[in-house]
């Protein structure tokens, strides 16, 4: 098992939820998934201040997709070795894919960030993070592959300020929040570094509003390297801690606790069973959550709809 996996199975919140079947799962699913997470005292509100990840195989990391493009790259292929990636990797990269997609005539009058949003939901890589605002539109992520073997749902609380609002970034700037972080090879600027925020547009997509979705962005979660850390009984070397969440989220498997306010954000796990997916997959198709509707096929339902209008003149005539 990897790192990941073995980080995020140290934090299942399973037991402690009592969560044990698919049933015990969709009931307090059904009930809006922040029943028992932490204390009365938190106020958590999904949808506002808690978001929610399904992820179909639990030895995945909480990581973006652009990261881990740049973690293979940066793998010895000779002893399979992991190399640092850090801001000025992920800043360099990210500028690179947004020059060419604009060079490939993608993103006409939109700014980097918005072209950013675009590029993620259509599979290239980007530092964005996909969640939902709903606990059973992610659950469909959680479940509907790999069906072989365990996923894992993940719950993300962002610390509200003074004013209780939470960090976000508005995508109709001209230039990128971050796009001058990184500061040299090994350091960024500490106010990127400790930041957790949510893309503060709401979704036009058809497929984003079928799935409730949000994007989340932030500083790459990092240690120096060269170091072991050890974090809840597990060593973890600079270099792959990262590959546990490139967010700086504090993982919690306990209600007491009380928010560490030196994190932006703090995150439970749920361990789903593979043998819990079928269930699951057919609770959720009778809430109207199933492939089709959660990736609507208007390529494939053109002919569809060219052949009903053309039917409807018709019968008019």
């Amino acid at each position: 098992m990897g790192i990941a996996g073995r980080y995020f199975g140290e934090h299942d919140s399973n037991r402690r939820l009592n969560i044990t079947s698919a049933e015990t799962l969709w009931e307090w699913m059904k009930s809006g998934a922040a029943d028992r997470l932490a204390s009365h005292k938190w106020q958590l509100t999904p949808g506002e201040d808690l978001f929610f990840r399904g992820q179909p195989n639990i030895e995945y990391g909480l990581s973006s997709s652009l990261y881990r493009v740049c973690r293979a790259r940066r793998t010895a292929p000779e002893t399979g070795t992991p190399n640092r990636v850090d801001e000025l990797v992920m800043a360099r990269t990210e500028r690179e894919i947004i020059k060419t997609m604009r060079g490939e005539g993608i993103g006409r009058l939109m700014t980097d960030g918005q072209l950013l949003a675009v590029l993620q939901h259509h599979g290239i890589p980007t530092r964005l993070i996909d969640v939902s605002e709903s606990p059973l539109e992610a659950l469909f992520f959680a479940v509907d592959q790999e069906h072989g073997v365990a996923g894992r749902l993940f719950m993300l609380h962002l610390h509200q300020d003074a004013a209780q609002r939470i960090d976000t970034i508005d995508f109709s700037q001209q230039s990128l929040e971050w796009a001058e972080a990184a500061h040299g090879r090994l350091r960024a600027k500490g106010e990127w570094t400790q930041q957790v925020a949510v893309v503060a547009q709401a979704p036009l997509d058809p497929r984003m509003q079928a799935q409730r979705g949000r994007f989340l962005v932030g500083g790459l979660n990092r240690r120096y390297g060269g170091r072991s850390y050890l974090i809840d009984r597990l060593n973890v070397p600079a270099e792959q801690y990262p590959d546990i969440s490139t967010l700086g989220i504090n993982f919690l498997n306990s209600a007491t606790a009380k928010p560490n306010t030196h994190w932006p954000a703090t995150g439970w796990t749920l361990r789903i069973d593979a043998a819990w997916k079928p269930e699951l997959l057919q609770r959720l198709a009778g809430e109207g959550i199933h492939h089709d509707s959660m990736y609507p096929p208007f390529g494939e339902v053109r002919r569809l709809a060219l052949k009903v209008a053309r039917d409807t003149v018709d019968q008019l005539t």
